[in-house]
Formats: structure tokens, C-alpha cells, sequence
């Protein structure tokens, strides 16, 4: 997959499900560069929506780059400078961190697939908006871009005796329990969290698991 479009999820539904594309690793081998031009005042927010909806809708891997990173230092397109091995620590580089933590714990799951909308009833949003959802037999996880209505259908996981409900910040890698544990609901509503993160943004991500 190579484009640098922001509706992430479309774009990545639209290959992966091309007749004859789904047996193979799908991968996101040009999203755009952090310093790059190309998302204006919400590239953090977009950056961290690209590489949710990559994994989250069965990705196999994503190419996040830096326009400090690839020119190592030499002045070229897009050039973002000197200080090539000083931004790890940068929000861009953290927020990826955060994410593939979170992939680690759940997404490798073998039965991880694309949620067809079974799990996820209302907050699915269109275009640039458009919520990220995958699910497997033990866990589901939603990122949303921006703020909204949500309702989940937690019969879906089917391992466990109970359910545990969770917000996570994919600006810092932590979470906030919304229940630790409950019975299944096929239409449990969720409060989204109050407030905007340090960056001004909304997107938080849901995750819901069998316990």
C-alpha cells in the first residue's frame, strides 16, 4: 500500500480486500513521514490514526518513518534537519511506541481479523473519520479519530467468564478502566473520555477484553 491519503482505514480496507490480496501480508510500506507536509496541522493525530488502522483491520506491518531519519543528516527532499539520532523521545516516535505495545498484548492473537460490524453497533464514522476495528475471540479494540457516540456488542468474545472495559491514551500509553468486570451486553453503551489530549486532539482507543 503506498498513499498518502488520510482516510486510513478505507484506504487500507480497499487492497487488503482485492480479490486475491487477502492470503498475503498486506503492508503499509508509504504512509507519510513525520516532518513530511502532507497532514497539515493534524499529523500526529493522523499519524497515530494510520498505524491503528493498519494493524487493527489485519496489517502486517507499517514503514513509519522521520524526514530527519532517512536523509541521515544530509540535506534533501523534505529535509527535516539536523538531530537525526536525538527524536526518539519525540511525540510521533512515543505514540508509535504506545501503539505497538498494545498491538503486542492483543493483536498478535492468531483469530485477530477485521471487525465486519459485529462488535463494534454504533461510532463507526466515515472518510477521514472513520473508526479502526478489529477483534479476535478473547479482545476487541477500536481506535476513533475523534469524538462520538459509541455502542458495543461484547457478546462477540467468546473467551472468558467476564468482561473487562478499558479506555487506552495513544499519546501515553495508559489506561483508564471503565469496568473491570461485567456480564456480556450485545448493546453496552460507552462514555467517551472528557477532554482533548495535550495536543488537542480527541482519538482514544477502546479495549474491551475476556477475563
Amino acid at each position: 500500500m503506498y498513499q498518502y491519503c488520510s482516510n486510513s482505514v478505507d484506504q487500507f480496507d480497499a487492497v487488503y480486500n482485492r480479490a486475491g490480496a487477502t492470503p498475503y501480508p498486506v503492508v503499509d510500506i508509504e504512509p507519510p513521514y513525520v516532518n513530511a507536509p502532507h497532514y497539515k496541522g493534524q499529523q500526529d493525530q493522523e499519524l497515530r490514526e494510520r498505524n491503528y488502522a493498519t494493524f487493527l483491520r489485519g496489517g502486517a506491518g507499517i514503514n513509519i518513518g522521520h524526514e530527519k531519519w532517512w536523509p541521515f543528516g544530509v540535506t534533501g527532499l523534505f529535509d527535516g534537519g539536523p538531530g537525526w539520532l536525538d527524536i526518539l523521545g519525540q511525540p510521533p516516535q512515543q505514540c508509535a511506541r504506545h501503539a505497538w505495545t498494545l498491538f503486542d498484548a492483543f493483536v498478535r492473537d492468531t483469530t485477530w481479523k477485521p471487525d465486519d460490524g459485529k462488535f463494534l453497533k454504533t461510532g463507526l464514522g466515515t472518510g477521514d473519520d472513520r473508526a479502526a476495528s478489529g477483534c479476535s475471540s478473547s479482545a476487541a479494540i477500536v481506535y476513533f479519530p475523534t469524538r462520538r457516540e459509541v455502542t458495543v456488542d461484547t457478546t462477540t468474545i467468546v473467551r472468558g467468564e467476564k468482561i473487562r472495559l478499558r479506555w487506552y491514551d495513544p499519546t501515553k500509553g495508559s489506561y483508564t478502566v471503565i469496568s473491570d468486570s461485567e456480564p456480556r451486553n450485545p448493546s453496552r453503551l460507552i462514555p467517551y473520555p472528557p477532554g482533548d489530549h495535550e495536543d488537542g486532539f480527541g482519538d482514544w482507543v477502546l479495549v474491551v477484553e475476556g477475563i
